[in-house]
């Protein structure tokens, strides 16, 4: 996503900057400028919040949004689902 200028607006999340020393995810953020939906879920047992909340600091988009919602990973709330095709689709427009 970072290095591919066609995409115009991007939804991702449920992921963190690596706790075992590779900061890849964070340099490839740091080139993001599109409109980005990042989703968190706050009670993640695969996550753990502060690299979720590092990753989503190291986005370089003026336009980005972090929805967390509480639960484990896989419990994302139905109606994000909705919001998320609202937001990719009003920014395609």
């Amino acid at each position: 996503m970072a290095a591919d200028p066609r995409i115009q607006v991007a939804t991702f999340g449920l992921m963190g900057s690596p706790i075992w020393g590779n900061d890849r995810l964070e340099r490839d953020a740091a080139k993001v400028s599109c409109p980005v939906l990042f989703l968190q879920q706050w009670d993640d047992e695969l996550v753990p919040r502060d690299t979720a909340l590092a990753l989503f600091g190291a986005i370089a988009s003026s336009d980005k949004r972090l929805h967390a919602h509480p639960g484990p990973h896989a419990a994302v709330p139905r109606e994000e689902f909705g919001f998320t095709e609202t937001f990719l689709a009003e920014r395609l427009k």
